[in-house]
C-alpha cells in the first residue's frame, strides 16, 4: 500500500511512521510537510515528477501555504485523485470543520 502523509508536525509524523513499521503489510509512506508540496506531489510537478498515486491520503488541515480545505478542494475535480480515499487527521473537533471536510470529499475525519 501506498499511503501519503500530509502533515508538518513532527510528533505526528514519527507516531504515523511507526504505526506503518508495524503493519503486517508493506507500507510505502511518503511524507510532505507543506500544502503546496503536496500539490505538486499529488499532480507530478517537478520536482515530483516521478511521484505515484497514493492508495490513502492522510491530511492534516493546519498546513503551510495551502491548508487541508485547499488540498480536499484540488482533488476533488480530478479524474483519479478524487477516488484516493483521504482521511482527515486534525485536533479540530469543530463541526463545520467536520461538515466541510466531508462536502469537499474526504472519507474520514478524525
Amino acid at each position: 500500500m501506498r499511503v501519503l502523509l500530509i502533515e508538518d508536525n513532527a510528533g505526528d509524523i514519527a507516531l504515523i511512521r511507526q504505526g506503518c513499521a508495524a503493519s503486517p503489510w508493506p507500507v510505502d509512506l511518503d511524507v510532505i510537510q507543506d500544502g503546496a508540496e503536496a500539490l505538486d506531489f499529488l499532480f507530478r510537478r517537478a520536482p515530483h515528477t516521478q511521484a505515484l498515486t497514493p492508495d490513502l491520503i492522510l491530511l492534516d488541515l493546519g498546513l503551510p501555504r495551502k491548508n487541508g480545505f485547499e488540498i480536499l478542494e484540488a482533488l476533488e475535480p480530478d479524474a483519479d485523485l478524487k477516488f484516493v480515499p483521504v482521511v482527515v487527521l486534525t485536533g479540530s473537533n469543530k463541526k463545520a470543520d467536520v461538515n466541510r471536510c466531508y462536502e469537499l470529499g474526504a472519507n474520514a475525519y478524525g
